[in-house]
This record gives C-alpha cells, sequence and structure tokens, in this order.
C-alpha cells in the first residue's frame, strides 16, 4: 500500500514540477524565518530573565 502511495506521489511531482518547486521552497523559507523568529524571541526571554 505504501509503495502505491509513494508511486502516486512521485506521477504527480513529475506532472506538476513548477508547482512542487514553488512548494518546496516556500517550506524552506517557512521553517528559515520560523527558526530566526524562535531565536530572536527565546534570546530577548533570556536576557529579560537576567535582569529580573
Amino acid at each position: 500500500m505504501i509503495k502505491h502511495y509513494l508511486k502516486v506521489a512521485l506521477r504527480s511531482l513529475m506532472k506538476y514540477k513548477t508547482h512542487s518547486l514553488i512548494s518546496a521552497v516556500c517550506l524552506a523559507i517557512g521553517i528559515v524565518v520560523f527558526s530566526i523568529i524562535f531565536l530572536f524571541v527565546s534570546d530577548r526571554m533570556s536576557s529579560l530573565i537576567l535582569f529580573y
């Protein structure tokens, strides 16, 4: 069953190459932005805790 899902997914990726590429790039950008914001907030929170 998993083999069938992988075949369908691969066929879909090959059929819609541009859409797949755009989705992958947007996902990567989202992960990077989330990581940067998370690191910024955790840095600010740790500096706030030190002052109290």
